[in-house]
């Protein structure tokens, strides 16, 4: 017998010979029970947090000398290429206009 057929045969047994013992057991059953399934779901201040600044998925076309170049300063900076390409970019854009 396994350990789940034990507890059943020792509910059922303390259900008929101790009914006020095994209605107190199941409403502690039933306590835990209710208290379990409502953990899950929904919970303030869970998940992922919202970015200031949304950002949208992109598919671009590169030389493979600016992939690698991509890669090499990524890894470089311990960041992931979608991080190290932004970055780029950005210093490219202010480049272009002088600050």
């Amino acid at each position: 017998m396994d350990d789940l057929t034990n507890v059943r045969d020792l509910l059922e047994k303390t259900r008929k010979e101790d009914p006020e013992s095994y209605n107190r057991i199941m409403e502690q059953v039933a306590i835990k029970k209710r208290e379990y399934l409502l953990h899950g779901g929904h919970r303030e201040n869970a998940g992922r947090k919202k970015s200031l600044y949304p950002k949208i998925t992109c598919s671009f076309s590169l030389p493979n000398e600016i992939v690698i170049v991509l890669e090499e300063y990524s890894k470089e900076n311990n960041m992931s290429k979608s991080k190290a390409l932004e970055e780029l970019v950005r210093k490219g854009i202010l480049n272009l206009k002088g600050i």
